[in-house]
């Protein structure tokens, strides 16, 4: 069998939990007189303040994901453009290996052109003074086409930068 409880502790209880109720809501809400304020009017506080809530919740959200949005794009914005600049520089640093194997190889040609001859072995004619300022005016036209391609090289290479 059911115990009984008195009215007055029915009461008792339900003044107590209604209390508590008041204090929790004027945490969020304004509550004027709660002789004349109900419990429906009370929710209604409530549930207003948890709307409000929920809708900046939601708008701040927003602005999160728009941001996070923003910052992946500039992540891959940065990232390509880096991935670009490297192989620009591979580019760049492969011509300027190629020149200065070139201009190893031209610096060892002109060593040996400006080397004196040996002596003619088995009788072979050596060069003559025109046949050698020829050759040498070679090697210097060769020389000057290098150091123009390196200079065109390095004029292109500016304008793009």
């Amino acid at each position: 069998m059911a115990e009984s409880t008195s009215a007055e502790v029915k009461v008792n209880n339900s003044n107590t939990e209604f209390s508590n109720i008041l204090k929790l809501a004027r945490e969020h809400i304004n509550i004027g007189d709660p002789n004349t304020t109900g419990l429906i009017q009370i929710a209604r506080g409530l549930k207003a303040e948890l709307d409000k809530t929920i809708n900046e919740k939601l708008e701040i959200q927003k602005q999160l994901d728009d941001q996070m949005t923003r910052f992946e794009d500039a992540y891959k914005a940065n990232f390509e453009k880096e991935q670009t600049l490297l192989a620009e520089k591979e580019k760049l640093m492969q011509q300027v290996a190629d020149i200065e194997q070139k201009k190893k190889l031209f610096g060892n040609l002109k060593k040996e052109l400006e080397a004196p001859e040996p002596p003619p072995e088995g009788g072979a004619p050596a060069l003559s003074k025109s046949e050698e300022k020829e050759k040498e005016e070679k090697m210097d036209l060769s020389l000057d086409g290098l150091m123009k391609k390196a200079n065109e090289i390095a004029d292109e290479w500016e304008k793009t930068h």
